[in-house]
């Protein structure tokens, strides 16, 4: 079982954990940030004591297509052979609040996933492919704004990119992200 897929099973057990305080839910979109490019939509479950939050999410990085043409070498015919890849983000963490008024420190602590789904289409037989690209861990800090049903986010991450072969990424890349939430419930 791949680490992603370990830290979002236990997201979504602790999603089910019962903690001291009113548990209450938030859906939170954000441009840029955690998933590296776009953005996500995320579900967080948190309790305003001991502030402390859990989320989890998916977002989008890019869609791709691509038609060629192919020899058979069984039959030595052209087939056609088309490709669709769907990239997505996957995204758990966990978060801490500091502050008790509307103004308060934001510190994320999570995991994304880049998860490709493909689809390819050769001579009529459709075949599909999931396959996890790249983990992107990440920590930051940054401002939240916490009004009574809306909640405004402004953090700095560091994505840890690993040993990039083409060397145009470092390996700790600072990004910035922009969140709004809104409470549910």
């Amino acid at each position: 079982m791949r680490l992603s897929s370990i830290v979002l099973l236990a997201v979504l057990f602790m999603f089910c954990l019962p903690m001291q305080g009113q548990q209450k839910f938030i859906l939170n979109a954000e441009v840029g940030g955690k998933v590296f490019l776009f953005g996500s939509l995320s579900l967080e479950s948190y309790w305003e004591k001991p502030q402390f939050g859990i989320g989890m999410g998916a977002g989008f990085n890019s869609i791709s297509r691509s038609n060629q043409f192919l020899t058979d070498s069984a039959t030595n015919e052209l087939v056609e052979f088309s490709s669709t890849e769907l990239r997505i983000p996957l995204t758990a963490y966990i978060y801490k609040t500091f502050g008790r008024d509307k103004h308060r420190l934001f510190i994320p602590l999570g995991y994304s996933t880049l998860t490709s789904l493909t689809r390819s289409n050769t001579g009529g037989e459709t075949s599909w492919n999931f396959e996890e690209v790249s983990p992107l861990p990440f920590a930051g800090m940054g401002y939240e704004l916490h009004g009574e049903k809306v909640i405004f986010r402004l953090p700095v991450y560091v994505l840890y990119l690993g040993d990039d072969p083409s060397n145009i990424f470092p390996d700790f890349l600072p990004w910035l992200g922009m969140s709004f939430g809104f409470r549910l419930g």
